[in-house]
């Protein structure tokens, strides 16, 4: 049974309820009243007032005057029997019972959009809007690559692209601001409720500038790389964990990184210079288009799992189901990838002016 508890007399948005302190427990007759009485107006106006977190503000984005707006909420408040807003300095703030009915009316209005654009569809994949999130590395090479092949043969559907690190990925497709991701498999306790499906390794590959000393080199050594100007992620990346336990494995500690950037973009640039090497996984290598650079003739015998997210038991729009399965091809080619065809793959890519 769900039970709420009526505080005794306090004031919402300007009204005044007047409440003996109790605990109600709604019945079944309670719960068919809520269904009848509660419209999408008013579910709109309560995740416009979260955002906002103003009164104010939500009423001029949904267009009503604040009166009115004041009114929807206390009639809410009315047919819930529970505050859902508490005033702060800082303007309104959700309670618990607030919190739990904003996530309800996020599902609510995710659905509703899913079913409109799924009518519009009538299940045609070439038009609609695919929203998709990936890691910084995956962005700049496999995704942009899929994206613009897709741009072409679907030139129909519209793309929500968002560059993000596994966490925050997860929680936006928890949050269903992105339909699906692409990323490395995410830990256990952060997962929870979103489904991970393995696509394929992708392996680590030693980088540096044509300009490098090694790069004329047919063999490398682990220990070389041990006095050598690093370029890395931070600390806890995978991609920094990944460089450091390997070079462990073969008795080298490798020394600070001479430059930390989360920057891929930065990364490269660096690179160019000549003085510098860094690690980059084969799917950034094979379609980022990265000019004066090449793969070291080293194994470091080490990969990350690449999968597609998404939201448990949640149905994707067609153009985003289109798009897994796009996702799933592509990933096929990345299975063989090696030093030598990455690096054939390099030097058809011209060198900066």
């Amino acid at each position: 049974m769900l039970a709420f508890v009526i505080c005794n007399r306090y004031q919402i948005f300007g009204y005044h309820y007047a409440n003996s302190s109790m605990t109600k427990t709604l019945s079944p007759k309670s719960v068919e009243a809520v269904l009848r009485q509660v419209t999408l107006r008013e579910l709109r106006l309560l995740l416009a007032v979260a955002k906002a977190g103003s009164i104010l503000k939500a009423a001029d984005e949904i267009g009503l005057t604040q009166p009115a707006a004041s009114r929807a909420l206390a009639d809410l408040e009315k047919t819930m029997g529970v505050r859902l807003f508490d005033r702060t300095n800082r303007g309104v703030e959700a309670t618990p019972q607030g919190r739990i009915l904003l996530t309800r009316s996020l599902s609510i209005f995710d659905e509703m959009r899913l079913a409109v654009a799924e009518i519009n569809a009538l299940a045609d994949a070439t038009t609609g809007e695919v929203r998709v999130g990936g890691t910084p590395a995956l962005c700049g090479g496999l995704l942009a690559h899929i994206v613009a092949q897709e741009i072409t043969r679907r030139p129909a559907v519209r793309y929500q692209v968002d560059e993000m690190e596994t966490g925050r990925l997860v929680d936006a497709i928890r949050a269903r601001a992105l339909d699906l991701g692409l990323g490395r498999e995410p830990p256990s306790q952060v997962a929870g409720d979103i489904a991970f499906e393995h696509v394929f390794d992708d392996r680590l590959f030693l980088v540096a500038g044509r300009l490098h000393p090694m790069a004329a080199r047919r063999k490398l050594s682990p220990d070389e790389f041990a006095d050598q100007q690093w370029l890395l992620p931070a600390p806890g990346s995978e991609t920094h964990r990944q460089t450091t336990d390997a070079f462990h494995r073969h008795g080298v500690t490798l020394p600070s990184p001479a430059v930390t950037t989360m920057s891929f973009l930065m990364r490269c640039k660096l690179l160019q210079k000549g003085s510098h090497v860094t690690a980059m996984h084969g799917s950034a290598l094979r379609y980022a288009q990265l000019p004066g650079i090449c793969i070291l003739p080293i194994d470091l015998a080490t990969s990350i799992p690449v999968g597609i997210y998404r939201l448990q038991g949640r149905t994707l729009p067609p153009a985003s189901e289109a798009f897994v399965e796009v996702i799933r091809n592509a990933a096929r080619t990345m299975t063989a990838l090696g030093t030598r065809e990455l690096n054939a793959a390099l030097r058809t890519v011209p060198s900066e002016p």
